[in-house]
Formats: C-alpha cells, sequence, structure tokens
C-alpha cells in the first residue's frame, strides 16, 4: 500500500469535506457507525482496506492524545488475548483543524459475526456468545485487579467482531475506552462537535457518562450485546440466550453475578435505540 498517495487522496477528501463538495467519485460509503463514517476507496490499489473517519480535532495536541489512547487500548487488549484487526492510523491536517483516518483490512460483509449468527441455530448462537463472553472477560478482570488506576472499557456487540476459522477477530477499535483513576481518557467532544448542538450538549454532559459506563461493566457490556441481538433480528432466540447465558456468570466469583431478565433486556434495548436514535439524526 502507498501511503503517500493514500494521505495524498485523504487530504484532498478533507478540501471537498470542507468546502461542502461531494466525495463519491473517490469514496463509497460502506455505513455510518455510532461515531465514525466507514469508506472504501475506488481504486484498485486500496482494495484491501477500509478507513473510518474520526472528526474534529482542534489543535495537534487532541490528535495526538487520540492516537496515544488508540495505540495503548489496542495493545492492551491484544496483551490481554484478543486478536486485532490491522489496523493504522492517519492523521490529517488542514486549515488549522485535524481529522484521523483509522485504516483497517478489509473484511467480507459475510464473516462478521453479526452476519453469520442470522443464519445459525439457537445452539451456534450461543457458541459464539460464549466466545465473545470468554475473550471479553479477561478485560473486565485485570481491571479489577489493576494497580496503576487505569480501568479498560469494551464493546462486546457482535457486530464488531469477524469469524476468522474457530477464532474471533475485533476490529471497533474507533472508541478506546480507558479510565485512569476513574477518569476517563478518551475526548468525547471529538464526536460531538459533529453533532447539532443542542444534541451534542445533551450528549456530552448527560448520556455520555451513563452511555459509556456500560462498557466499563462486564455485566452491563454483556447485557448491551444480548439486548442488540433484537437489532440482528434475533429476538425469537434471546430467552434461551439469556438462560444460557445466566448458567455462564453465574460461575464467575469476580462478575458481581445478578441474572439477567427478558423484560430487562427488553427495557435495555428499547433504552438504547433511543438515545442512539437521537444522537444520529442530530450528526451534521
Amino acid at each position: 500500500m502507498d501511503d503517500d498517495e493514500l494521505k495524498e487522496i485523504l487530504i484532498n477528501i478533507e478540501k471537498d469535506i470542507y468546502k461542502g463538495k461531494s466525495f463519491s467519485k473517490v469514496f463509497n460509503v460502506l455505513g455510518f457507525g455510532e461515531t465514525t463514517s466507514v469508506l472504501e476507496i475506488k481504486n484498485e490499489k486500496f482494495k484491501d482496506i477500509v478507513l473510518k473517519r474520526v472528526p474534529f480535532f482542534k489543535n495537534k495536541k487532541e490528535c495526538e492524545d487520540y492516537i496515544y489512547l488508540h495505540n495503548f487500548y489496542v495493545s492492551e487488549i491484544q496483551r490481554l488475548g484478543l486478536r486485532v484487526a490491522k489496523t493504522s492510523l492517519i492523521p490529517i491536517q488542514l486549515n488549522n483543524k485535524w481529522s484521523i483516518y483509522i485504516v483497517q483490512e478489509k473484511f467480507k460483509k459475510e464473516d462478521v459475526l453479526s452476519e453469520i449468527i442470522k443464519k445459525s441455530s439457537s445452539e451456534k448462537v450461543w457458541e459464539y456468545v460464549k466466545k465473545v463472553l470468554d475473550l471479553s472477560q479477561n478485560i473486565f478482570r485485570e481491571s479489577i485487579n489493576r494497580k496503576d488506576g487505569c480501568n479498560m472499557g469494551f464493546d462486546m456487540q457482535v457486530e464488531n467482531w469477524v469469524v476468522d476459522g474457530d477464532g474471533l477477530i475485533y476490529f471497533d477499535t474507533a472508541t478506546p475506552l480507558v479510565k485512569k483513576n476513574g477518569k476517563e481518557q478518551l475526548n468525547l467532544n471529538v464526536f460531538f462537535r459533529s453533532v447539532w448542538w443542542p444534541i451534542g450538549f445533551v450528549a456530552e454532559k448527560i448520556l455520555s457518562p451513563f452511555l459509556l459506563s456500560d462498557y466499563y461493566d462486564f455485566r452491563k457490556s454483556a447485557l448491551d450485546m444480548i439486548a442488540n441481538l433484537y437489532k440482528e433480528e434475533m429476538g425469537d432466540i434471546i430467552k434461551d440466550i439469556i438462560k444460557k447465558a445466566n448458567s455462564y456468570m453465574k460461575n464467575l466469583e469476580w462478575a458481581n453475578y445478578r441474572p439477567f431478565s427478558l423484560l430487562e433486556v427488553k427495557l435495555y434495548y428499547k433504552q438504547n435505540v433511543f438515545v442512539w436514535e437521537t444522537y444520529l439524526k442530530g450528526k451534521k
């Protein structure tokens, strides 16, 4: 991959964005995530990568802080046993503003876990859910025992994984969740600047502490994953998944086990949908 050529393409795209021009001749938009836009370049040289654009950094320090936190987070979850998609970051400066493009290896849509489980039996779906729980619990268990005041959060959702043979690869690295002595290290303003200001203000001051706190708790992050199976149209098997997840969780002494209920899962999902739909509607 030609990094210089790629960076030149990205600089030109940033120029078009700031001028309000369309960049559809250069990029395909593959999707809009909760925090980033996912893009692919219409160029055979770059057919094996996807890009995630993280706006808007006010200055070089904000940009450097994000890069440091991202790389620290990735190295930590790798150390704790996760396979992470090949990832690099390219910062772009234009008109005294900065953006970062996260460059990742491209996977086939049909290999993403959220797609695979749609064609799987209830038993197979549970196998995948259990595998996610097995891989994720190392992150939360270590956070309890760390002596450096550093806590790691983690988003387990099935849409964040790719199935690779008998294993899973994690690729959602855009929101590195790290707390130091109880203080969130991720600068959330970076994401809220792209949202209509009344919604951004509410999201920053009220919703973000509530939303992100779930990802620092093993049970709540597991609840989030199970509840979002409704998003994958798996509602008919969630009751069975809850039963098996309760059996799994009660054997983890460190996890402060409390049984999931179907009502709790349904209410969590409805609340989650409302919050994120409100946020995404406010994006510029």
